[in-house]
């Protein structure tokens, strides 16, 4: 794929080659935005996921994936009752589902994606703790 991506680039002027590689992730972006909604039961949760999400995927050929954060935010609310904790690039809230099984801790979830903050937003809902939303980008 690399060779046909550099064959292009060096055919096409870089404003089209640009114009090109925007407008394939727009269609690509298209295609994920369009794929059905499911349901995932993650946690004491019940999250709405992207049926392609690869979380799904992982569910099948890592099942203990999940299990060691679940562990660390135990003991990490035991020891920190009221500290917040953060989750950047918080996505649909899956880690955030692990974390609010586990401790009342208060939630600040950071997602930059206007597709996935949607679903943070619904699956947050859920949640027990005191959380805060916020869709930005952290970056230099």
């Amino acid at each position: 794929m690399d060779h046909l991506k550099n064959l292009v680039k060096r055919v096409l002027s870089d404003s089209a080659f640009h114009r090109l590689k925007s407008w394939n992730q727009t269609m690509r972006n298209k295609v994920f935005a369009a794929q059905k909604i499911t349901e995932m039961r993650y946690g004491d949760f019940v999250l709405a996921i992207p049926q392609n999400h690869l979380l799904l995927s992982f569910r099948d050929t890592q099942e203990y994936r999940d299990r060691n954060l679940a562990m660390t935010a135990k003991f990490l609310g035991e020891k920190y009752p009221e500290a917040q904790i953060v989750d950047i690039g918080a996505n649909i809230g899956d880690t955030a589902a692990l974390m609010a099984t586990q401790v009342r801790n208060p939630l600040v979830l950071i997602e930059a994606s206007d597709y996935f903050f949607e679903l943070l937003q619904k699956n947050a809902l859920q949640f027990p703790n005191k959380v805060n939303l916020l869709k930005v980008l952290i970056g230099d």
